[in-house]
């Protein structure tokens, strides 16, 4: 007499469960890094002591060194057409952070230039009932 109960083959899903989540996790690390645009232009950004997390949900305003460049989500664009552009973005939505990216030798002056036009955009845009950024944050990278 034979016996027809065979033995089940037992299946170890946990080594394929850490495979799925090393996967999962690095492409969500990949897929927020390629979403932020690199400048067209060089920028060194300032160092600090801590850097703020941030979601890959943001427009990117880039300004170089002497402040003759600027780029709006990697693209290069003229200084009398940048506050044009950003409108444009806030428009399409302005729950978007706007992240200004200077580099650390940008005179201040062309900082608050652009941050007194951005204010100016702003209330432009509250004056046609629309919304502007209210999420601005500066690029940095954290002291090694």
């Amino acid at each position: 007499m034979s016996d027809d109960r065979g033995e089940f083959a037992k299946v170890n899903v946990t080594p394929l469960t850490d495979v799925a989540f090393t996967l999962l996790i690095t492409l969500m690390l990949v897929t927020s890094y390629l979403a932020i645009k690199q400048p067209p232009f060089r920028v060194i950004l300032p160092d600090v002591e801590t850097v703020e997390p941030r979601g890959a949900d943001v427009v990117t305003l880039d300004i170089d060194e002497k402040g003759e460049n600027l780029a709006i989500n990697g693209y290069i664009i003229k200084w009398d057409q940048y506050i044009k552009a950003l409108k444009e973005e806030a428009i399409k939505d302005p729950y978007r952070m706007l992240l200004i990216r200077a580099d650390k030798e940008t005179p201040h002056g062309i900082v608050m230039r652009v941050l007194s036009d951005i204010k100016k955009m702003n209330s432009e845009l509250i004056l046609e009932d629309k919304e502007g950024f209210s999420k601005i944050a500066f690029g940095t990278r954290k002291k090694r």
